[in-house]
């Protein structure tokens, strides 16, 4: 439905409203300077849409999208612990264990469909080379590449929540290991994308499932071929970074 067609139901009156309220909000995301503005701007856009009657076009698409959520998405989030105390030498042998499940399942030796709940929680404590570790593929990360801890992730999403978001089709483009996909909303279908194999992998294998789909890719890649209009909301957190280990 084009806008010469939106709110075809309403008076004039509260057509003008409504798509004043949608020009503002597109304005407003675009100048928003935090997350919370734009969750805010994001919020108003839907509510305009809504009342205008401006339906949501589903053209098909290079990635392998999502489905809708029809029944709750499988809880992942109890496979994600939280230390904050956790040293080098630990998270070095986390990621040690998982790289070795990893070769088992790439040797045939064990079949992705047959991973525990503790085979799970094992690849999820997989947390990437920040600190100077060294992957699967020998290069060795950044002393200040660090992914999202639980608890921020948690908190973003229950800020949405408070702002009215109740679940729908969510984009994760800078995925990791899925911390933002494991602890959203059961009411929330996830496309995560993942630049590192590993990660994305690991994503992969716990998350995946009705309702969640995990794609290794640069993003670039996948944004070019995705239309626009797509997602409800978009689950990324910021640039994190520690001095000391």
């Amino acid at each position: 439905m084009s806008l010469d067609d939106a709110g075809a139901g309403l008076s004039a009156l509260a057509r003008a409203k409504w798509l004043r309220a949608l020009a503002m909000a597109a304005t407003d995301y675009k100048t928003a300077t935090s997350p919370l503005l734009k969750a805010k701007a994001l919020k108003a856009r839907n509510e305009a849409r809504l009342a205008l009657g401006l339906g949501r076009a589903a053209p098909a698409v290079a990635q392998e999208s999502a489905p809708e959520v029809r029944e709750p998405r499988k809880a992942t989030s109890q496979f994600y612990e939280f230390d904050p105390n956790r040293k080098h030498a630990q998270r070095k042998k986390d990621n040690a264990e998982a790289m070795a499940l990893l070769r088992k399942i790439d040797a045939g030796e064990l079949a992705p469909e047959r991973l525990t709940d503790a085979d799970k929680a094992t690849l999820a404590k997989y947390s990437g080379l920040g600190g100077a570790l060294t992957g699967a593929d020998g290069k060795t990360g950044s002393a200040y590449e660090y992914y999202t801890p639980k608890p921020i992730a948690e908190g973003i999403w229950a800020m949405l929540g408070e702002l009215g978001f109740s679940g729908g089709k969510v984009l994760d483009p800078c995925a990791g290991v899925g911390i933002f996909g494991a602890t959203a909303p059961l009411s929330v279908a996830v496309d995560a994308v993942e630049l590192n194999e590993t990660s994305g992998r690991i994503n992969g294998l716990v998350n995946g499932g009705p309702g969640y789909t995990a794609t290794v890719s640069p993003f670039e890649k996948v944004a070019d071929a995705t239309p626009d209009e797509q997602y409800d909301a978009v689950a990324v957190g910021c640039a994190l970074t520690r001095s000391h280990l």
